[in-house]
């Protein structure tokens, strides 16, 4: 198996190499249902890519709330959440979401737009 992709992602977009996209604001969405809601649309684009082999940082709750070690904050996230786990993850051969601290995915987004 080839390794993974590292894809650093944050609410106001994401990067891996390659790629970089900046998004803006989603109105009608808290901060936590725009962090599903973008999740979806990566995993999207990560497997119309073909990246099947992934490991995503993130620097939110998210990452807690996909492993299940707390409580959603909200029924919407919870729902965006089943959907990806029942119909996208089972598409990768791995697909991880690990924590990073805020800084530490800035930089890394900040490093693969400049290559």
């Amino acid at each position: 198996m080839n390794d993974p992709i590292k894809v650093y992602f944050s609410n106001d977009g994401w990067a891996y190499p390659g790629v970089y996209q900046k998004l803006g604001n989603i109105p009608g969405l808290t901060y936590n249902e725009k962090s599903w809601t973008l999740l979806g649309a990566l995993l999207i684009e990560l497997l119309n890519g073909r990246h099947y082999n992934v490991i995503i940082y993130h620097n939110t709750r998210l990452v807690d709330e996909w492993a299940d070690d707390v409580d959603f904050m909200s029924s919407r996230s919870k729902n965006i959440a089943v959907q990806l786990k029942n119909d996208y993850s089972r598409r990768f051969i791995k697909l991880a979401v690990e924590k990073l601290d805020t800084r530490g995915v800035e930089q890394e987004m900040e490093r693969l737009k400049l290559s």
